[in-house]
């Protein structure tokens, strides 16, 4: 059996081409979505993955607003921050970049975010409903597009065996869950 490389290209084009109709639906109906990226310091990879998002809305219409937040903020002001982002009807998801510092309680900032802003399956609803398999929340976005990348290129993936490099919260434990889903 040969190698097959899995481009992502396509796959991101066909997802916007979905979200697009969705958005302009949305928009129709006075709806403008809007995300908050919240980032704590200057990391360079947190700095390109915000790039790439803000350049990816931009061409789907769709707003998305950096609050950024020095390194040295304690967990009280990222909490309060969060909650903010919470009580603002005009910003519908929630995008924090991990990982943070380590002086930062990261289970109690997760807990903070409202589950209905979490778009990157950061919060204990969300891995609980990753962990059940009961589809409430929503999956981190690394390992949800991996999951769409095999998707997309008609992987049959039940049955068969995987290896996951990693066991990070962001990508590695909960690809091994959205795996399993899928048999």
């Amino acid at each position: 059996m040969a190698a097959e490389i899995l481009y992502g290209a396509p796959v991101a084009e066909a997802i916007c081409q979905e979200l697009s109709e969705k958005i302009n639906t949305l928009l129709s109906a006075g709806i403008s979505p809007k995300l908050a990226i919240l980032r704590v310091g200057c990391r360079e990879g947190d700095l390109s993955y915000e790039r790439v998002v803000l350049r990816r809305f931009s061409k789907l219409d769709m707003e998305a607003k950096v609050f950024s937040l020095p390194d040295a903020v304690s967990t009280e002001e990222l909490i309060d921050m969060i909650r903010r982002l919470n009580e603002d009807e005009s910003i519908h998801g929630v995008l924090l970049l991990r990982p943070l510092p380590a002086l930062i309680d990261e289970f109690s900032v997760c807990a903070a975010l409202s589950p209905a802003k979490d778009v990157d399956g950061m919060t204990p609803y969300s891995m609980a409903g990753l962990y059940t398999g009961s589809g409430r929340g929503f999956a981190p976005c690394s390992a949800e597009a991996v999951k769409a990348l095999l998707h997309y290129y008609r992987i049959p993936l039940a049955g068969k065996n995987a290896v996951i490099l990693g066991r990070s919260t962001v990508v590695g434990r909960p690809l091994s869950l959205l795996l399993t889903g899928e048999n």
